[in-house]
């Protein structure tokens, strides 16, 4: 990514935390386990469908090809996982991991 698309992705994140925060004022934390790829692409989907982005529409911004994302979000196996924490975070969704017991 050149410094204008950095920018660009920083400026698109920092709205769609704030978008967030303002759909979710009211509602609980949603916690989902991931348990497949197809799972992670699901959730992704999901999520930008809920806050009415095209897939295009993220492309621009982030540098990420819609191809990309489309792969992504339809659980392909040999995703960059650099590039799916990018979209994650940039959609407002915090990836944790948490040892089993």
């Amino acid at each position: 990514m050149d410094l204008l698309q950095l920018c660009r992705t920083a400026i698109f994140m920092q709205i769609c935390d704030i978008y967030a925060v303002r759909q979710n004022r009211n509602a609980e934390r949603l916690i989902m386990k991931i348990g497949s790829v197809e799972d992670f692409g699901k959730k992704i989907r999901d999520r930008r469908k809920q806050l009415g982005y095209t897939q295009k529409y993220i492309s621009d911004f982030t540098g990420l090809s819609v191809t990309f994302i489309s792969d992504l979000e339809n659980g392909k196996k040999t995703i960059e996982l650099g590039k799916a924490l990018i979209l994650a975070n940039m959609l407002g969704i915090d990836i944790e991991m948490k040892e089993r017991s």
